[in-house]
């Protein structure tokens, strides 16, 4: 059976799945349909994952806040790409990872999970068509976005790669310049976070201690480049 019947293609001409397109007529039936105004807050950061929303029209932003209270967005979902909470479904996570509000009036179709989990782990054409559909938002995603999936001990390999990336070169060893609570800020991890994922990195030898100073080796880079990639 198919379930599309709300086709279209992007500006290069490729096609672009909406999100309607997941949802059979039992599964639109399913559905509670929400409407939101510009500014409204869809779902806040650290709240428990109750469905999945599809947008059946308008857009939505994510929203980050800055140590000094400021906030910025780094990716949009609209009707074309990115359902609210899918990332999570499969990133196994029982909590909403971003905070999204809606960027003009938006209407929402709210599904609950357990038809998320019933329909879509059981019929593998409509998985393909999900796996599909958040790829694309994930190529829409800069990496500030991609990291707020990863665990603060992933979030700390990243960064401390992308640190060592253009300034360590073989046979030498890199001095990381910045405090926990610096790398904290630019991770939007606390401090007590930052030292124990750190702490975790000395167990595993992937880091080393000088004094007070955490100090990674070429190998030590290697070895974490591997376990991102």
């Amino acid at each position: 059976m198919s379930y599309y019947f709300d086709r279209d293609l992007d500006r290069n001409g490729i096609l672009v799945e909406k999100n309607l397109d997941f949802l059979s007529p039992e599964l639109l039936a399913a559905c509670t349909r929400k409407v939101y105004a510009k500014g409204e807050l869809v779902v806040e950061a650290g709240a428990v994952l109750k469905d999945v929303g599809f947008i059946e029209s308008g857009s939505c932003r994510n929203l980050i806040y800055s140590p000094d209270g400021s906030e910025k967005s780094s990716f949009i979902l609209d009707s074309s790409y990115g359902a609210i909470g899918l990332l999570e479904v499969f990133c196994l996570q029982k909590k909403i990872i971003s905070t999204i509000v809606a960027s003009e009036p938006t209407v929402i179709l709210h599904l609950p999970l357990e038809y998320v989990y019933s329909h879509f782990m059981n019929d593998n054409a409509l998985l393909r068509k999900c796996c599909f559909h958040f790829s694309r938002a994930l190529l829409h995603m800069d990496d500030s976005s991609v990291l707020q999936y990863y665990s603060g001990k992933d979030k700390l390999i990243y960064h401390l790669t992308s640190s060592c990336r253009s300034v360590l070169k073989e046979g030498e060893v890199y001095t990381v310049p910045n405090s926990y609570e610096q790398i904290g800020s630019l991770l939007n991890l606390s401090s007590k976070t930052v030292y124990r994922s750190m702490q975790e990195l000395m167990k595993d030898g992937l880091v080393s201690k000088q004094g007070k100073k955490i100090t990674i080796s070429y190998p030590q880079y290697i070895e974490m480049l591997t376990m991102i990639s």
